[in-house]
């Protein structure tokens, strides 16, 4: 996950963030948890001009995140949201 992206859009600089992460001879998995609405994750990669736009950076990553993990589930309850990433190699 681009966390330097996140980190800038301020999605992670709120209290009560974290970020835990599992790995084995299998898998990694990982979780982000914070405060903010959740990640966009586009099915198709953003153009040159939308990456310009303010959230332009967040959405390429969001796009590359879908691209390259196995497995991607987020939820947002109340403005809490949890990032699940899921990794086989």
């Amino acid at each position: 996950m681009d966390i330097h992206s996140l980190s800038q859009n301020s999605l992670l600089r709120k209290v009560g963030s974290y970020i835990a992460a599992e790995f084995d001879e299998f898998k990694l998995v990982t979780e982000v948890d914070y405060e903010g609405p959740p990640i966009p994750l586009p099915e198709t990669a953003p153009s040159a001009d939308e990456i310009m736009e303010p959230l332009g950076e967040l959405a390429l990553a969001g796009f590359l995140i879908r691209q390259h993990a196995d497995e991607v589930k987020v939820t947002s309850r109340d403005g809490h949201t949890c990032v699940h990433l899921h990794f086989e190699h």
